[in-house]
């Protein structure tokens, strides 16, 4: 993607994020029951890009991926009515290192990311969906 493709498609989903639509608990959870779907879907394929790109055995990439980030999933559709609820939150755990912060109406974090599977796909994708 080019810069341009990228501030398009930031521009369209800061557009409908302002609808509102993502407000609401249920839809959260709905997006993440489909994100934790479209991966169980798609596990075999994932694993077959983890032992292209980085060696991992179907073991491993289940084990140290792909597993870790389906329970993850399934722990914020739990507790994604508490974390709903209004409160000042520090950045995870697992971004100890990272700052949390309001800009602009989006929430970010800000710090190193280790450049794996679950870190650049779906681990900041479950905290932005609850």
């Amino acid at each position: 993607m080019n810069n341009e493709q990228i501030c398009a498609l930031t521009a369209a989903q800061k557009k409908f994020f302002n609808t509102g639509t993502t407000l609401p608990v249920k839809y959260r959870i709905a997006a993440l029951k489909k994100l934790h779907h479209c991966i169980k879907t798609r596990e075999s394929e994932i694993c077959a890009a983890l032992s292209t790109d980085l060696g991992k055995s179907a073991y491993e990439s289940f084990m140290c991926e792909v597993g870790l980030v389906l329970s993850e999933i399934s722990w914020m559709i739990r507790n994604t009515p508490r974390l709903a609820k209004a409160k000042k939150v520090a950045s995870p755990l697992t971004q100890f290192h990272a700052k949390s912060f309001v800009s602009d109406g989006v929430r970010a974090t800000v710090g190193t990311v280790n450049l794996d599977y679950r870190s650049l796909s779906h681990h900041f994708e479950c905290g932005a969906m609850s």
